[in-house]
């Protein structure tokens, strides 16, 4: 079992180190690393960083401050997605780097978070809004600061303490350890790395052989006409560099033709 640390402050590695045993890894936690020094959620400190290469630092960080071959970054974003402005859309990338190699592998997922920021005009709305999101902690600015990771007796102590009344805005800590929505998309990225560490190159036995590239122009069934489909994928190995491209066996769907369904 190889040891692989996680800088966190947030208990992310209690959600992935299970999966993770699966490819020989024993995931360690670090917190003496500050990652929220990275950017937050709440934008008090803002980030300067791309998701890739904030998972990268940090997995870095961790190979270098604990002397180890192996370190997990790991890193969230909110509000993108294929419904941006709709739906509240979280995206997930975990970084394994490996300081021998000085190669990293970047693993993926994302998916809707049902949570959002909501204005509280009453103790029933609160209480409806809490109970459908059992598990999420949340935040509320008050005039000396933003109070994080509040369950809903904290909010109603707050509330009782007058520090907090009718009208108020709720917002979502979205941070790891206080987002049961978001821990499962965490975990979706884990399963990824999995798959990504056991795609072995076929001439080097790396890990990674994954494609990571494809070429459009699928020919459509009726007229030939090439579409916006798949017709190649090509799979480039990042330590030997061997590549296979293989061809799409099958044609496009006439819906997808912009010459027969323009």
């Amino acid at each position: 079992m190889n040891k692989a640390v996680i800088c966190t402050k947030h208990k992310k590695g209690a959600l992935i180190a299970s999966r993770l045993k699966r490819i020989g890894l024993d995931v360690v936690e670090d917190t003496s690393f500050d990652t929220d020094s990275m950017g937050t959620f709440d934008m008090e400190i803002a980030r300067t960083l791309s998701p890739i290469d904030a998972a990268q630092h940090k997995a870095k960080v961790a190979t270098t401050v604990n002397n180890t071959q192996f370190g997990i970054g790991s890193e969230g974003t909110f509000g993108q997605g294929p419904y941006a402005g709709i739906v509240n859309w979280c995206e997930e990338v975990l970084c394994l780097y490996d300081a021998e190699s000085d190669h990293a592998i970047y693993a993926f997922a994302q998916g809707p978070i049902s949570v959002n920021t909501v204005n509280i005009n009453s103790a029933a709305q609160l209480i409806e809004i809490t109970q459908s999101s059992l598990g999420q902690r949340w935040m509320i600015t008050l005039p000396s600061g933003v109070e994080k990771g509040l369950s809903i007796n904290d909010i109603h102590h707050l509330i009782e303490r007058a520090r907090v009344s009718f009208p108020f805005t709720l917002m979502p800590d979205y941070r790891a350890c206080y987002c049961t929505e978001r821990q499962e998309i965490i975990k979706q990225a884990a399963d990824d790395l999995i798959k990504r560490f056991n795609a072995k190159c076929p001439t080097c036995n790396k890990p990674n052989f994954v494609v990571n590239k494809t070429v459009e122009g699928l020919p459509c069934e009726y007229c030939g006409f090439p579409t916006h489909q798949v017709k190649r994928r090509i799979t480039t190995c990042d330590y030997c560099h061997y590549q296979r491209d293989e061809p799409v066996s099958t044609l496009a769907s006439q819906q997808y033709c912009q010459l027969c369904n323009p």
